[in-house]
């Protein structure tokens, strides 16, 4: 599935550019969005083999997280812990996943009418 490969991509992204981050930024801030990336991977791998109405509510989620995931983001270039190019490429990522989550939502929806 495309956003599962868009997630894929973005963890991997993020794990090589958390491997400079300073110890303390390391220890806080990288691990919490490493467990958000992880958490939409498993979301995603949810929702995938969801067959019920539930599929709605983990979409909701996964936007949620992505959003949180966003904040943190822009969070970690505001304080140079990554530089701007770094962060366009971590936003980039996150804003393909969001495209193909908000399709992925409108199918859902008009699938639950």
């Amino acid at each position: 599935m495309p956003i599962l490969r868009c997630c894929h991509e973005l963890y991997k992204s993020f794990y090589e550019y958390s491997k400079c981050f300073p110890k303390k930024d390391k220890h806080n801030i990288a691990n919490r969005c490493e467990n958000i990336i992880l958490d939409i991977i498993e979301l995603i791998l949810l929702a995938i083999n969801d067959k019920t109405q539930r599929k709605l509510l983990i979409l909701e989620k996964i936007s949620a997280k992505l959003n949180t995931l966003r904040m943190f983001i822009r969070l970690i270039k505001e304080l140079k812990i990554i530089s701007l190019t770094k962060y366009i490429i971590l936003q980039s990522k996150i804003d393909e996943i969001g495209i193909k989550l908000g399709i992925w939502i409108k199918n859902a929806q008009k699938q639950s009418l």
